[in-house]
């Protein structure tokens, strides 16, 4: 771990390798693989004993395992996991307690009167191995749509993020008839009208695919594109991820507007756990 108010980086990397004579690493996946692609600091760190990685998904397996399946987890029975299902096919993370298994279950000594615990984790199931679960995202991410439709959005999100001209998307929509998605650029858009019909229309190429593929087909709209403005980029952790909530709540108002631009069509009503979700933004006005 790094001296406070420092982002750690791999120069800061290399200048603990080379001046603090650390003997034990606690460091976030993401830098590992970044490290991984670094051979000109890695011999630095043969002097440590050992370097302990925690709190995402992992791209290099620590175990001879499959590499397909490196991003699952295989949980222990003592932690007293429970996965129910909530959607098809996605299942909410529960911690129930066992006084028999208590040494392996340390939450309930920080919830002392709790008797189950939902973590509102949600995962898959692997294709053929029990017990092996995949990261899906969080249950209070899932979006509720106005017919009652509950589409969790990772696999959306993810599969628009993966144009290359897309930082970041977001999915919304939760009180509405159809989600909108709430796009980050990598680049500022395109000034000149036909270039950003373009990206737009490369863009719906890959919603199209988003939308063939989830298991709620026809959701997904065309016109359904908010673009993020560059000078307010998503709100992100330490470790670069998006805060969902902190991100719409700075969106609000362009949240707002796309819906009552589309009128009745979208059947505009911005739903009162969306209100409750949302701070005080700095949308344009």
């Amino acid at each position: 771990m790094g001296p406070a108010g420092v982002t750690p980086n791999l120069s800061l990397f290399e200048s603990l390798a080379d001046y603090g004579k650390v003997d034990i690493w606690f460091v976030l996946p993401q830098y590992v693989n970044e490290l991984g692609q670094a051979p000109e600091i890695l011999p630095k760190l043969r002097s440590s004993k050992l370097m302990a990685v925690a709190g995402e998904g992992f791209l290099t397996g620590n175990l001879l395992v499959n590499r397909d399946d490196f991003l699952y987890f295989a949980f222990h029975p003592y932690s007293g996991f429970d996965f129910r299902e909530v959607e098809p096919g996605v299942y909410e993370h529960w911690v129930v307690r066992n006084e028999k298994w208590s040494l392996f279950q340390g939450i309930f000594h920080t919830f002392p009167g709790a008797q189950e615990i939902n973590l509102k984790d949600l995962y898959v199931k692997h294709p053929t191995k029990p017990d092996h679960w995949l990261y899906w995202g969080r249950s209070d991410d899932i979006i509720a749509l106005a017919d009652g439709i509950k589409i969790s959005p990772s696999d959306v999100q993810a599969t628009i993020s993966a144009h290359p001209s897309v930082n970041e998307c977001l999915m919304v929509g939760t009180g509405q008839k159809f989600p909108a998605l709430l796009v980050e650029l990598n680049d500022p858009k395109p000034s000149d009208p036909a270039a950003l019909e373009q990206l737009l229309a490369s863009i719906q190429m890959q919603i199209q695919k988003a939308d063939n593929s989830s298991l709620y087909k026809g959701y997904l709209h065309n016109d359904c594109i908010i673009l993020a403005d560059p000078k307010r980029p998503f709100v992100r952790t330490d470790k670069l991820t998006v805060k969902r909530q902190q991100t719409l709540a700075l969106y609000q108002q362009d949240i707002e507007r796309f819906y009552v631009s589309r009128g009745d069509e979208a059947g505009w009503a911005l739903a009162s756990s969306d209100v409750d979700r949302f701070s005080t933004g700095s949308g344009i006005p």
